[in-house]
């Protein structure tokens, strides 16, 4: 397995950073007008709907953890990627947040 990291430094509130991962409305916003569909429960369904460059798109996922405000992750399979939705073709997205101290002295 391939394993892909990047540490990004977002200069924003950590709830604020939050929101962002996590709540529908915001999602779409950054997420080419994605429609995301879950309730955040450990071993929910999530579904990513859309529309891409004129092609109508349904993408899946499954929460694996969900841990307030601090970190994230789920199972991925896009729609576009050409393979079928078994768990070998499914990425891993996980996020952690770290708060800076600069944020911590706020």
């Amino acid at each position: 397995m391939h394993e892909r990291s990047a540490t990004i430094l977002i200069k924003a509130p950590h709830t604020v950073v939050w929101d962002a991962l996590t709540s529908p409305s915001q999602i779409e916003r950054y997420f080419f007008g994605t429609k995301l569909t879950t309730d955040w429960l450990i071993d929910s369904p999530m579904t990513f709907r859309g529309d891409y460059q004129g092609k109508t798109y349904e993408d899946r996922g499954t929460v694996l953890t969900f841990d307030p405000p601090t970190g994230l992750s789920y199972s991925y399979w896009s729609s576009f990627s050409g393979t079928e939705d078994l768990p070998a073709t499914r990425l891993i997205i996980r996020y952690v947040l770290e708060r800076f101290l600069h944020e911590l002295n706020r």
